[in-house]
């Protein structure tokens, strides 16, 4: 992959070098070089903006706050998913908005919230706009979670699930 780097920068195309940076980021966290993931993606980031690439920005903000759940920084992840959902200048690609719900429901999780990721984390699964990633994505953080409630809470957080827009949710979440 650094390879393909170096033969898009002898092009001297800014938006091969840009995706590939992005892409070398996905490498690197892949093999847990965070450090190294982190230097690449935050590159992309700046590439995407000055560009003005606006999908590739939200890309890359989502892939970033996935890096800093890696890194057990929640923190830092969650900022990184609600900046992107609030984001007013957004091209409001569907993958991405589910990708960084169900990243907020894991930062939930962590910090003592099951029940509310459950619930997110089911909304997502409900989006008719899900693809093959978010659903592998928010099958595995469902069955974690399910494994921490009662049968009761689960219940409950399914009924909540399919009683609320994914709108409703996604406003809570941004909300926050």
């Amino acid at each position: 992959m650094a390879a393909c780097l170096e033969a898009t920068r002898e092009t001297n195309d800014p938006n091969s070098i840009t995706y590939a940076t992005h892409y070398l980021g996905l490498v690197k966290q892949a093999q847990g070089d965070l450090s190294a993931a982190r230097q690449f993606i935050e590159q992309s980031m700046t590439l995407f903006s000055e560009f003005n690439d606006l999908v590739g920005l939200e890309r890359a903000s989502v892939a970033m706050g996935f890096l800093e759940i890696d890194a057990e920084n929640f923190e830092a992840a969650r900022s990184h998913f609600l900046t992107f959902l609030r984001a007013r200048q957004r091209v409001h690609a569907v993958r991405y908005i589910l990708a960084a719900v169900l990243g907020t429901a894991v930062v939930c999780a962590h910090f003592g919230d099951p029940f509310t990721a459950l619930v997110w984390a089911l909304s997502v699964l409900q989006h008719p706009g899900l693809d093959w990633e978010a659903r592998q994505r928010a099958e595995t953080l469902c069955a974690g979670l399910q494994a921490q409630l009662t049968p009761d809470q689960i219940s409950q957080a399914q009924q909540e699930a399919v009683g609320q827009p994914f709108n409703a949710i996604l406003s809570g979440i941004v909300g926050q």
